[in-house]
């Protein structure tokens, strides 16, 4: 199978949509070609290069999009608006017309209901709704009324497409199966949530739930008092409640 594929500064998920201003007339041929065919074509994150100008090399792993809307706009610019359907991996790209295309194979995204448990689902839901609050306002009224997919794949690709985290991030989630996206995202929530730890001096210290290690520090630095990072293990246990289980995938995924 042969795919165009248009390769961006964006990671789609199956089930998002998105809008894209179509410019550049390698890419203005794309759409008139997936308009004469199945209006598909594949996201993928580019590695490097830019949208614009050169070809850039993208990644391997993208997601296959519908169009679903077209609007014409002058010197033959369009803007459009394409859904995520399905992830796919690259198996050999082709640079012989002005945009690339790719033969591929689609990745599979079933979920076997024995490969997730109620309580990763439970927990994140939980840990989204208190990351949507984090940003107050709208979002935080939202949270409180949002109705979450109960299937367990497309809860997985909704909070991957919403939460703010670097594409690399997001390129990393959606190369993962849906099971191992989903044990993922418990850890990437637990990292972006914020906690309020009450004290003595100061009052009410809000802090993120999940203390990062810091892996290099330039130079050096001497100070006084118990080393940084000594007693995170008792934060996360007293205050986070989390279990020596929750510890090691924490540190497994570099976390912590």
């Amino acid at each position: 199978m042969r795919i165009p594929i248009f390769p961006l500064h964006l990671v789609l998920f199956p089930g998002e949509t998105t809008r894209l201003h179509i410019f550049e007339p390698r890419y203005q041929q794309m759409l008139k070609d997936a308009m004469a065919g199945n209006k598909s074509f594949g996201v993928v994150l580019i590695r490097s290069g830019r949208e614009a100008g050169e070809p850039a090399e993208p990644h391997s792993v993208g997601t296959v999009a519908t169009i679903t809307e077209v609007q014409p706009l002058p010197d033959g610019r369009s803007d459009i608006i394409i859904m995520g359907v399905r992830r796919f991996r690259i198996t050999r790209l082709y640079a012989d017309l002005p945009y690339l295309k790719a033969d591929y194979e689609l990745l599979d995204d079933s979920l076997d209901p024995n490969e997730v448990d109620d309580e990763t689902i439970r927990g994140l839901n939980e840990g989204f709704r208190g990351y949507m609050r984090l940003f107050g306002g709208e979002a935080a009224a939202r949270a409180e009324t949002i109705v979450l997919p109960e299937e367990p794949a497309r809860l997985g690709n909704l909070i991957s497409a919403a939460i703010q985290v670097s594409l690399a991030e997001k390129q990393r989630l959606l190369e993962q199966a849906p099971a191992g996206r989903l044990q993922l995202l418990v850890n990437v929530l637990a990292r972006e949530a914020i906690i309020r730890v009450p004290t003595e001096d100061i009052g009410e210290l809000a802090m993120k739930g999940v203390i990062p290690r810091l892996t290099a520090t330039p130079g050096r630095v001497q100070r006084a008092g118990a080393g940084v990072g000594r007693d995170n293990v008792e934060v996360y246990r007293d205050l986070l409640g989390l279990g020596p289980s929750d510890l090691e995938a924490l540190r497994a995924e570099a976390v912590i």
